[in-house]
Formats: C-alpha cells, sequence, structure tokens
C-alpha cells in the first residue's frame, strides 16, 4: 500500500509544526542546559519509534523491524555528525543564539537532499539489479574511511563551498543580531552564519552518501527508507 498524495502532505505538516514547536522553545531560552536538551531528546526519540506504529499498519511487521533497524542505524550514524558540527561552530565561533536557527535550516536541506538521494538510491536498484554491488562495495570503502578517520580531519576552511562563497558574496565580519543577513552602512550583507550552514549542508552531503546506501541496504521501500531518515535526523 502506498500513502496517498494526503498523507504525504499531512506528513510533513505535522513535522514542520513540531520543528517549529522547537524553534520557538529555543528561540525563548537564554542559556540551552543540558536538562532541556536531553528532553527534547527524548521526545524526538519517542516520536520517531511511535511513527513506527504507521509503517506497522501500511506494510506489516517485516517492513516495521526494517524500519526500526534503519531509524537506529541512521541515529548511530548521525553520532559523527554531531562532533563534525561541534567543529566548524569552534571555527567559525558560531554565538550560542544562532547555532539552534543554523541547525533547523540544516535540517531542512538535510531532508530535501536525503528524500532526493534515497529516491534516486532507490529507482536505480529498481532499475538495475547490479546496483546492489555497487552501493555494498560503497559501504566497505565507507566502513573503512571511517576506521581510518582520526580527530580533525574535517577543516573547515579547507571547505570549497565555503571559500567560493567568500569570494562571490558580500560577507559581514560579525553576526549582527544572529540572523543570516545584516544591514550595515546601507548596504545588505550576509553574516558567516550561511558560510557556517554551507560548511554544514555540504558536510551533511557527504554523511548521506554514506548514510543512504545504509538504509537502502535495510530496505527498498522508498516509505520506509524515507521517512527513518527524516524521523532521526
Amino acid at each position: 500500500m502506498q500513502p496517498s498524495l494526503q498523507f504525504w502532505i499531512a506528513f510533513h505538516a505535522v513535522i514542520a509544526v513540531f520543528l517549529i514547536i522547537d524553534l520557538i522553545y529555543w528561540e525563548k531560552k537564554e542559556k540551552i542546559k543540558f536538562r532541556d536538551s536531553l528532553l527534547w531528546t527524548i521526545i524526538w526519540i519517542a516520536i520517531g519509534l511511535i511513527f513506527s506504529a504507521v509503517i506497522l499498519e501500511l506494510y506489516g511487521v517485516e517492513e516495521f523491524i526494517k524500519y526500526i533497524t534503519a531509524y537506529m542505524a541512521e541515529k548511530m550514524l548521525s553520532i559523527d555528525n554531531l562532533f563534525v558540527f561541534l567543529v566548524i561552530f569552534t571555527y567559525f565561533a558560531v554565538p550560542d543564539r544562532s547555532k539552534h536557527i543554523v541547525l533547523l535550516a540544516g535540517i531542512i536541506c538535510a531532508a530535501v537532499f536525503r528524500g532526493i538521494f534515497i529516491f534516486a538510491g532507490v529507482v536505480l536498484l529498481q532499475m538495475f539489479h547490479w546496483m546492489v554491488y555497487v552501493f555494498g562495495a560503497f559501504l566497505i570503502y565507507t566502513g573503512v574511511k571511517m576506521a581510518k578517520r582520526v580527530e580533525g580531519s574535517v577543516d573547515p576552511q579547507k571547505n570549497k563551498a565555503v571559500n567560493l562563497a567568500k569570494k562571490l558574496l558580500p560577507i559581514a565580519p560579525t553576526y549582527g543580531n544572529g540572523g543570516f543577513t545584516v544591514k550595515q552602512e546601507g548596504k545588505r550583507f550576509f553574516t558567516p552564519l550561511l558560510l557556517v550552514l554551507l560548511a554544514i549542508e555540504t558536510t551533511d552531503i557527504m554523511f548521506a552518501l554514506d548514510s543512504v546506501p545504509a538504509v537502502l541496504a535495510i530496505t527498498r521501500e522508498f516509505f520506509t527508507a524515507y521517512t527513518s531518515n527524516i524521523m532521526a535526523v
């Protein structure tokens, strides 16, 4: 059973509402506390696991198990993302008040790219069976690469997208009020927060190239693969 267009609209509308609630909550916080972060982590995990009931209803027990497996796999892979994001935030000296908004923007962009990559992967697997071996080889390569990865291997200074943006766009030296743009001397400039977003998103795309083959090795059902990734992200 394939979800209807109305279901897809409702799904993304609910996710949008949750993100808005999350944004409003953190915007009111002057300082991020561990207790608040832990609470919201539990809430998001609970939502992701509760959604598995939808998979069970639509696809049955087998796909339900695949959803849980894919969800947990993406959660484990995302731990690596967090350390990279911390490196990026430290490098750009991002103010605390700006971290949440750039992460939220990054989540939205990540959802779009994950959807595109997963859809393309599913189509390729349906059209060409030999793509299974390509994805398998890519997973082995990814595992070896992650095993050899050492701390400090991520250098935002060498990010090509960031360096290109510095050359082509008017970038202000300060973060201003914490947004993506600021007005100085009657002119509109981008703040360094745009560079942070570019660094985070290009890094997430590289991580997506790792995680998408992993989730497609678990399930080839687009709905299960996509929703498990979105819920985990």
